[in-house]
């Protein structure tokens, strides 16, 4: 479980995030909707640890996270960046380095991690990939290797930033069919995706920031409903589908103008 109790973040010289209170709940996948420069990957890096808050509390567990140590932490959270960088190792070394919490000092990576290494490359369909480099693959398959290095991480959430802002229209299905994969009653997850189409059809809850505030939390059917989506969006979704969870989407101002 984690909680999010009157977060206030953002930097010095600028308040970003104001009063966020949200919860969430392993066994679902969570989608973070916004505007650009609403507080999205703040908000993820808050919630990761990664930056402290001005105010407020990050609760992973009924554990405070920002009373963790670093190595404590990187059990609660593991975080996916935007960009996955073409590197020269192989596959499975750069999952092994998922592994750096529980290195001991004189010998780095034990048998355990490397049987973990193995099964988060089974899990995410890598295991005909492990040696080859980085730097040798699809811009998709290095995007699953960056979430099978956080799965190796072994955290309770798992937070991706745009995990599939790199990839074609089809590779970006086959990424959010591997999230819904990995949904598990011992992990939470927690992706920003910017195409509403792709949030609608595969999140199990959907969450909207709005300048720095959180403004809808909720299924997609709640989220067609409401009038968050041509409030903060501009957009009407019409012909809406529950079962399939699609429906036709277009900027507001040209309703009336598309059949």
């Amino acid at each position: 479980m984690l909680e999010v109790r009157s977060l206030n973040a953002g930097y010095p010289s600028r308040l970003i995030l104001k009063d966020i209170n949200a919860s969430f709940e392993a066994g679902k996948l969570y989608i973070l909707l916004g505007p650009n420069g609403s507080g999205k990957t703040t908000l993820l890096n808050t919630i990761g640890g990664w930056q402290k808050p001005f105010g407020g509390q990050v609760l992973v567990d009924g554990k405070d996270l920002f009373e963790q140590s670093d190595r404590q932490r990187a059990h609660l959270t593991g975080r996916m960046a935007q960009q996955t960088a073409s590197l020269s190792m192989t596959v499975s070394r750069f999952v092994l380095l998922g592994c750096y919490a529980n290195q001991a000092w004189i010998n780095p990576y034990s048998l355990a991690d490397y049987q973990k290494v193995d099964q988060v490359l089974t899990a995410l369909k890598l295991t005909d990939l492990a040696d080859r480099r980085m730097d040798q693959i699809s811009s998709g398959q290095r995007q699953r290797a960056a979430i099978a290095q956080v799965l190796a991480q072994d955290p309770v959430c798992l937070l991706l930033d745009e995990p599939g802002s790199a990839l074609d229209p089809s590779a970006r299905f086959k990424l959010m069919e591997t999230l819904v994969s990995l949904r598990s009653a011992d992990r939470v997850l927690l992706a920003i995706v910017h195409d509403l189409d792709l949030a609608l059809r595969y999140g199990d809850e959907l969450l909207v920031l709005d300048q720095g505030q959180l403004v809808f939390q909720g299924t997609g059917d709640e989220l067609v409903r409401s009038h968050v989506v041509e409030d903060v969006f501009g957009l009407v979704i019409k012909d809406w589908d529950p079962e399939t969870r699609t429906g036709r989407i277009f900027p507001a101002a040209c309703e009336g103008k598309w059949i």
